[in-house]
């Protein structure tokens, strides 16, 4: 019997030994790359994992060993600065949150400071402050005081603060690292 000439095209022509070494070879790397990639993937969900893990043990050590929760409820006050303790020549702007001064004449030689509305008993806070613009007398201190503390923060023993230079500032004594 003879068979179709279609029938003869469809088949494929059988691969030479070089065809099959290169075709053994590609298959080979495929699978090498794909179990590199497998690899890979779960050697990163385990480093994930574990840094998830050490995430979680360091968020239950993270309050300090002496302290214990404060139950009080919480301040409905917004943190902002004090118009009514402050010296003479602080002006506050955008509801207390900006903190100005007077300069015009003789104004430009008084010491300017405000307390903040909110205070601290416990626990870590941090805060941050952006000095805007400067003149000519570029003296800028921030820090913490008690209601006891001069408004003039770092002159008593009652407050603590850091200066423009970066030195720390308490009872009026400056330290400079």
């Amino acid at each position: 019997e003879e068979k179709p000439a279609e029938e003869e095209e469809a088949k494929e022509p059988e691969e030479t030994a070089e065809e099959k070494e290169a075709r053994e070879a590609e298959e080979k790397a495929q699978k090498e790359a794909e179990e590199k990639a497998r690899k890979e993937a779960e050697a990163k969900a385990k480093a994930e994992e574990e840094e998830r893990k050490r995430l979680e043990e360091e968020k239950k050590k993270e309050p300090e060993e002496d302290d214990t929760e404060d139950k009080r409820p919480r301040t409905k006050l917004k943190p902002q600065f004090s118009d009514w303790d402050a010296t003479l020549g602080v002006v506050l702007a955008q509801d207390g949150a900006l903190v100005s001064s007077l300069r015009g004449d003789a104004l430009a030689y008084v010491i300017k400071s405000t307390r903040g509305t909110v205070g601290v008993t416990k626990g870590r806070y941090y805060f941050e402050v952006q000095l805007v613009e400067s003149y000519e007398r570029r003296v800028f201190r921030v820090g913490y005081a008690t209601t006891e503390a001069s408004l003039f923060i770092g002159e008593d023993q009652h407050s603590i603060c850091f200066d423009h230079d970066g030195g720390m500032m308490t009872g009026g004594q400056t330290t400079r690292s």
